[in-house]
């Protein structure tokens, strides 16, 4: 079992799971109760992997809203719901919706009418297009 939990511990990015394996066995070796056992496993195997699985997570997370949001600044003019990006992304559009409102600090409707005003503000600035050419594609 702890040649398995080391293994899931190296798998889930913890580089020194490997070399700490032999000293793990020879330290457990020496334990003498179960709770000295318990109280070792947790502290060195199961705590990291929690960690680093804790740690892919919310890289993993970072990663999906910033795919989103590429989407979002690339198609802003076009019809975007999260039922869109997840057939995209190949995630459930619930799932998303949890993880950009955890990412992005507000929901997805939310940041998309915002970027689209920021568009349309800057439209309003820094050209001379009439405004009705510029909420026509902004609208939607």
């Amino acid at each position: 079992m702890l040649i398995n939990l080391v293994r899931e511990l190296q798998q889930a990015g913890d580089s020194r799971a490997a070399y700490g394996q032999f000293h793990l066995f020879d330290e457990i070796s020496r334990l003498k109760t179960v709770s000295e056992i318990e109280d070792c496993l947790m502290e060195r195997v199961i705590a990291p992997m929690a960690s680093a699985f804790h740690e892919k997570l919310e890289s993993q997370n970072k990663n999906i809203s910033e795919r989103m949001m590429e989407i979002i600044h690339k198609e802003y003019d076009v019809e975007l719901t999260l039922d869109v990006c997840a057939s995209r992304l190949n995630y459930h559009p619930n799932y998303l919706k949890t993880v950009f409102r955890k990412e992005a600090g507000v929901n997805f409707s939310e940041y998309v009418s915002n970027y689209r005003l920021g568009i349309a503000k800057r439209w309003l600035l820094e050209t001379d297009m009439k405004i009705s050419d510029i909420a026509i594609p902004l609208l939607i």
